[in-house]
């Protein structure tokens, strides 16, 4: 199933967001692999890849162009660490709301040694991007 859905979402240029987590086929590195086998789709991992699978989710960012990292409930220092070894082109903000607040989830970003125009990205420029957009 996630084939057709990964395959159709390249041709049409929708990126798939996931909820991942820890159940086998809907876990960090499924997503990972299913990223390569579909470069022309762009793959959106919340939570920063979710802990304990933050680090490989950073790796993989950092090495795959259509795999990006959004970052509700993520630690500060697991943002700044995918920033510094991914990029800022490869986060996207996201709430979590209603479990999360916006406003807490925005000061993660904002306390980010990054510059102006990273954060720009982080909040808005790169989903604006993915989703054509701009």
């Amino acid at each position: 199933m996630m084939a057709g859905l990964a395959t159709l979402c390249g041709e049409q240029g929708a990126p798939i967001i996931s909820h991942n987590g820890w159940r086998p086929g809907a876990n960090t590195l499924d997503y990972v692999q299913l990223a390569k086998k579909f470069p022309r789709t762009n793959f959106i991992l919340e939570h920063m890849g979710a802990h304990p699978a933050d680090a490989e989710a950073t790796e993989a960012c950092a090495s795959l162009d259509n795999l990006f990292l959004e970052t509700s409930l993520g630690t500060h220092l697991h943002v700044a660490e995918t920033v510094k070894k991914a990029g800022a082109s490869k986060v996207i903000f996201g709430s979590e709301f209603p479990l999360s607040h916006p406003a807490l989830e925005m000061k993660k970003v904002y306390l980010l040694p990054i510059t102006d125009g990273e954060r720009e990205q982080i909040l808005g420029g790169n989903i604006r991007g993915l989703l054509c957009l701009d």
